[in-house]
């Protein structure tokens, strides 16, 4: 069985730096979304997935009516450590997942249940604050004990910072 996945970091859950939801943005992603028809959804920087101190909360699945749902919440996110960030995976087949902690942020392992197998997919967003090669260490936890057969790394990797 063939699974059609996607892959987006959504900057800031689709909000600009004041909290502030940009709707077009939002909507342009659901279009997509609809046209591309994917099996899975990867969102990274899926900020405001929980109640937060900003007021602004996000239920993902709600915009994006998949049947299956995993939300990994960040320690801290940017540069002002708020508390907003998060990873999110939405599927059509159902989901085992745990949050694993990378540093200041955190990744999705999961599993996703198919006819006869399980897809595994690990969902990471290392902080941009760090070099390369601290990137591949905090991600050696994950590399090292992923699944023989059967799986993604996807995320943001960071490779090129703002600054």
């Amino acid at each position: 069985m063939a699974v059609k996945l996607l892959t987006w970091n959504i900057r800031r859950g689709f909000h600009n730096s004041d909290h502030v939801i940009e709707n077009d943005r939002l909507a342009a992603a659901q279009d997509l979304v609809n046209v591309e028809d994917p099996d899975v959804i990867c969102f990274i920087e899926a900020c405001y997935a929980r109640h937060n101190s900003t007021g602004s909360f996000i239920n993902y699945k709600s915009l994006f009516p998949f049947s299956y749902y995993f939300v990994s919440h960040y320690p801290f996110f940017g540069k002002s450590k708020s508390d907003i960030g998060a990873n999110v995976i939405l599927s059509r087949f159902p989901i085992t997942a745990s949050s694993v902690s990378l540093d200041n942020k955190s990744a999705i392992r999961a599993g996703i249940r198919l006819d006869d197998r399980v897809l595994h997919i690990d969902v990471v967003h290392p902080s941009v604050s760090i070099s390369d090669s601290q990137k591949i260490c905090a991600l050696d936890p994950l590399l090292s004990n992923r699944a023989d057969s059967s799986y993604v790394l996807t995320g943001d990797f960071n490779s090129l910072s703002p600054d």
